[in-house]
């Protein structure tokens, strides 16, 4: 009988052991589960962004990084110089510019995210931002593709991920059928020289998501493989290359017709093969980009049908 009662008695305990495991297993479950989710993305250095919770504070240090992060549903606090007016960003203060930060204003703001472009923001301000214990995202658009990730991304860590990913799918579309729209006319893309600035001869590189806008409108950039945002050529060279077209991007169109006017021997100014386009947002990298894209491609149509017409040709409708 005293055997029959010790293991009776020791299977009692180990019920309740595992009875008392299997509540404090549950607790614990219950417990981390009720801690927020730690969100973590690479950004385009290559460095983790860890937020413990969706940022409700957010700085942009570019003016596309406004566009993004507002279409992400993100709430902004402060934006950069030459941010587009928006019911959001219209009285929001202006922290940064090309050249600086307004460390001082930016940390008064206590943002729990700091958007930032590579191209356009110091590595050292940004080091410096990081070193004062401030959450920065670095990130480098240059595809059309970049949009919608840009989109998600700034949607999971900022804002609402279900309005971001229909404003990347609704993005994506909309490039799809200007893809589509081009493909249809069964034409060559033709190679455009896109100038920046005249003085000195600042041009497009390959490194600029301009160039992806431009193949939306059946052009392309003669400098598209070079690496950089930009590149510098003399005139001799422009001269020696000989472009049949030109995109003019200043935003000085009577300056930019004098320039080019003065070298006649030029293709692209014999033949009517010069576009002045002095809308800037050609160079966003926001969603707003198709739409400057809507009012490009007319116009490098028509130049490409004047082309057509100084060869004797009869361009097609």
């Amino acid at each position: 009988m005293r055997v029959c009662h010790r293991i009776v008695a020791k299977g009692l305990a180990l019920l309740v052991g595992g009875a008392l495991a299997f509540g404090a297993s549950l607790l614990w479950s219950a417990s981390n589960a009720a801690q927020p989710s730690s969100l973590q993305r690479l950004d385009d250095r290559g460095k983790t962004i860890r937020l413990s919770q969706p940022a409700r504070r957010v700085v942009t240090l570019a003016p596309h990084l406004a566009e993004l992060a507002e279409a992400a549903g993100a709430t902004l606090v402060g934006v950069s110089a030459f941010t587009a007016d928006s019911a959001m960003t219209r009285a929001l203060p202006r922290v940064a510019d090309s050249v600086r930060l307004d460390f001082e204003r930016i940390l008064a703001l206590q943002p729990d995210l700091v958007l930032a472009w590579r191209s356009g923001n110091p590595p050292a301000a940004l080091a410096r931002l990081e070193a004062l214990g401030l959450t920065v995202h670095v990130s480098e658009p240059q595809r059309l593709e970049d949009v919608a990730r840009l989109l998600r991304e700034f949607g999971m860590l900022a804002g609402d991920a279900s309005l971001a990913e229909q404003r990347a799918q609704q993005f994506l579309q909309q490039r799809d059928a200007l893809l589509q729209q081009q493909a249809q006319r069964s034409e060559a893309p033709m190679p455009l020289l896109v100038e920046l600035w005249h003085q000195p001869l600042l041009l497009l590189g390959g490194q600029q998501l301009a160039n992806d806008v431009l193949l939306l409108c059946g052009a392309r950039n003669r400098y598209a493989d070079q690496p950089g945002t930009t590149l510098t050529l003399s005139m001799e060279q422009v001269l020696r290359d000989d472009p049949g077209f030109i995109l003019s991007t200043s935003r000085d169109a009577v300056a930019a017709q004098q320039f080019w006017g003065r070298h006649p021997s030029l293709r692209a100014v014999r033949q009517g093969g010069l576009v002045v386009f002095e809308d800037p947002r050609l160079f966003s990298m926001g969603p707003g980009v198709l739409q400057v894209a809507q009012s490009l491609c007319p116009r490098i149509a028509t130049a490409r049908q004047r082309a057509a017409m100084a060869h004797g040709a009869v361009a097609k409708p």
